[in-house]
C-alpha cells in the first residue's frame, strides 16, 4: 500500500515534519510494509521556513539582525541542499516579537529582513524563498531595501526615519548603492493576499489595525504609501502599486516585486513545488 503524508504544522505544538513523522510511525505499526512518502506542507505564513528546512534536510544559519524596533536579536534562516535561502519575514519583523504595548506600525521597520537577505548573499545564496506572513510593519518594505543598499531620502538628501512615519518625508529614491549581487538573485515570495499597496483595500486600512494602528494612522500611512509609489515610479516607471499582493505584509509585496523583481506566488503552491508533492501523489 502506498501512503502519502502531507500535513501542515500543528501551531504551537508540532512542526509539519514532526507531525508527519508521528503519523508515519503510527501507520507503520499497523501496516509495516506500507510505502510511505512524507511531505512537509505550509501556506507561506509562520512556520514555512521550518517546514521546508526540516522536510528537505536543509540547515539553519544563525544571524543577528534588527527586530521591528531596531533592537538586535538572534534569529536564523534556512539554506536548502541546492543553496536556496529560505527566509521568514516574521523571524525579524514579526508581530510576536513585540509586546502589545510596542505595536505601532508608524515606527516598526523591515530592516532586519533585508539584513537576513544580505547575510545569505554574503554566504553565496542567489536563490531565495521568502515567507512574508505575520509582519508587524507597514513601511512599504523600505527598511528591507535600505538594508540592501537602496537609499530613501528627504528633500534635504537626508535618510528618512525608520518605519512608516519616514515615508512622510520621502522625496527621492536611489538604487545607486544597492548590493550588486542582487542582479544575480531570484526571489519567490509566498503571498496569499491580493490587496494593492494603497487605497481602501490597501495594506494600511486592511492590515495595519491588527498591528496597532488607529483610524487616523491608517489614513496617514495610506497617503504616505502613495507618495512612496510615486517616488518609485521616477526610477522604475513600470512599478505597479495596484498589482495584486503589493499590499502584503505592509507593502513588502510591492517592495520585493518592484525593486528585487520577485515573483509573488501562492504559498501552498510554492511549498508543494519545492517538495514535489504532486509528483509523488501521481506516481
Amino acid at each position: 500500500m502506498k501512503i502519502v503524508i502531507a500535513c501542515d504544522s500543528f501551531k504551537g505544538s508540532l512542526s509539519s515534519a514532526k507531525a508527519g513523522t508521528a503519523i508515519a510511525d503510527g501507520i507503520r505499526r499497523a501496516l509495516p510494509n506500507a510505502d510511505i512518502k512524507m511531505h512537509p506542507i505550509a501556506d507561506g505564513g509562520e512556520g514555512t521556513s521550518a517546514t521546508l528546512v526540516e522536510g528537505l534536510h536543509g540547515t539553519w544559519t544563525p544571524v543577528t539582525v534588527s527586530d521591528p524596533l531596531g533592537r538586535k536579536i538572534d534569529t536564523a534562516y534556512g539554506i536548502l541542499p541546492d543553496g536556496t535561502a529560505v527566509i521568514e519575514m516574521a523571524a525579524a519583523a514579526g508581530l510576536p516579537l513585540l509586546s502589545p504595548e510596542e505595536r505601532n506600525p508608524l515606527y516598526t521597520t523591515t530592516y532586519g529582513v533585508g539584513e537576513m537577505i544580505a547575510d545569505a548573499i554574503r554566504k553565496g545564496c542567489r536563490k531565495f524563498i521568502l515567507g512574508i506572513g505575520g509582519s508587524a510593519t507597514n513601511d512599504g518594505g523600505v527598511g528591507c531595501l535600505q538594508a540592501l543598499g537602496f537609499t530613501f531620502t528627504d528633500a534635504s538628501g537626508v535618510a528618512i526615519s525608520p518605519g512608516a512615519v519616514g515615508l512622510a518625508d520621502l522625496a527621492a529614491v536611489s538604487a545607486e548603492h544597492a548590493l550588486p549581487a542582487l542582479q544575480d538573485c531570484t526571489f519567490a515570495v509566498a503571498c496569499d493576499v491580493t490587496n494593492p499597496l494603497y487605497g481602501e483595500r490597501g495594506c494600511s486600512y486592511i492590515f495595519a489595525p491588527q498591528k496597532g494602528a488607529d483610524a487616523v494612522m491608517c489614513t496617514k500611512m495610506d497617503i504616505w504609501l502613495q507618495k512612496f509609489a510615486q517616488c518609485t515610479k521616477k526610477i522604475i516607471p513600470e512599478a505597479d502599486p495596484l498589482y495584486p499582493g503589493s499590499g502584503a505584509a505592509g507593502g513588502m509585496g510591492f517592495a520585493l516585486k518592484t525593486y528585487l523583481h520577485a515573483t509573488l506566488r501562492s504559498g501552498i503552491t510554492l511549498v508543494m513545488e519545492q517538495t514535489h508533492l504532486e509528483a509523488d501523489i501521481a506516481a
